[in-house]
């Protein structure tokens, strides 16, 4: 039948992952998951008093979260927030109460933004590419190759901000002692410097070495859970379909996420 792959899937899909890893309500992580749309807005708008009651509203959630742990702490050895507390307990690094609350935070926002994101961009793409579907529904080990040239392709996040911390000097740039710098990481992935023929899909490309996790220090902590909720998601789509295709306008989002809003499909089923 038909249905809208981002809203009634790839939305609450990466909630939910997002509540079991987090160990909080699926409906709190959905409540997060409207604050941060809400946020993103005002970010683009420059709203101040928007954005500053949206964030507000986001580090009240983690730090409840942190507390609850705190006091009621779980038997899990992966729960997040505890393992943040035990380590703001340990005198040998620099974490704190109020770094660990601010992890939360910005957990909460990404942990749902991005795999919403770019799910549904690797849907769109698969959507329009009947042979690929076909190819991964026979061979089902190319999907985390797939996997990897899904997320060059389509990054999550369209920039990133950082400060230099010295002078130096790039491709006939200097950028100064202290100044701010904007990371397009989209351009990046696709910088034909790096990548031979970059806006095109290949399954074959190796090394692909991109940058939709960061890199370095910065690199994203939910990686691998990223890339599993990836390969879950696509699994089952393409093992409960014999093919899908597009059935309307795709609608992309305007904040800081890079991918569609919404994805209306045709799905056949087996």
């Amino acid at each position: 039948g038909r249905a809208d792959y981002s809203r009634d899937f790839a939305l609450p899909f990466a909630a939910q992952c997002f509540a079991e890893y987090a160990g909080v309500p699926f409906e709190t992580a959905l409540h997060v998951r409207d604050i941060g749309v809400r946020y993103s807005f005002a970010i683009q708008d420059m709203d101040d008093e928007a954005i500053a009651a949206a964030s507000a509203e986001l580090y009240g959630i983690a730090e409840e979260i942190y507390e609850q742990k705190k006091a009621e702490p779980s038997a899990s050895p992966w729960d997040l927030a505890v393992r943040l507390h035990q380590a703001a307990r340990d005198p040998d690094n620099a974490i704190t109460d109020k770094t660990a609350i601010a992890t939360i935070r910005q957990m909460i926002v990404a942990g749902m933004g991005a795999p919403q994101a770019v799910l549904g961009s690797a849907v769109v793409h698969l959507a329009r590419d009947a042979g690929l579907q076909q190819q991964l529904r026979q061979d089902p080990e190319l999907l985390p190759a797939a996997i990897e040239e899904l997320l060059r392709l389509y990054a999550p996040y369209r920039v990133f901000a950082r400060t230099a911390t010295r002078e130096v000097s790039l491709r006939g740039r200097t950028v100064a002692e202290g100044e701010a710098v904007a990371l397009i990481f989209p351009s990046a992935n696709r910088d034909e410097g790096r990548f031979e023929d970059p806006d095109s899909f290949r399954l074959d490309r190796k090394p692909n070495n991109h940058l939709a996790f960061g890199r370095g220090a910065h690199r994203c902590p939910a990686a691998a859970m990223g890339r599993f909720e990836l390969l879950a998601a696509l699994q089952a789509l393409l093992a409960g379909t014999t093919e899908f295709r597009l059935d309307g306008e795709v609608e992309m989002m305007n904040w800081l996420e890079f991918g569609p809003k919404s994805a209306p499909l045709r799905l056949v089923g087996k």
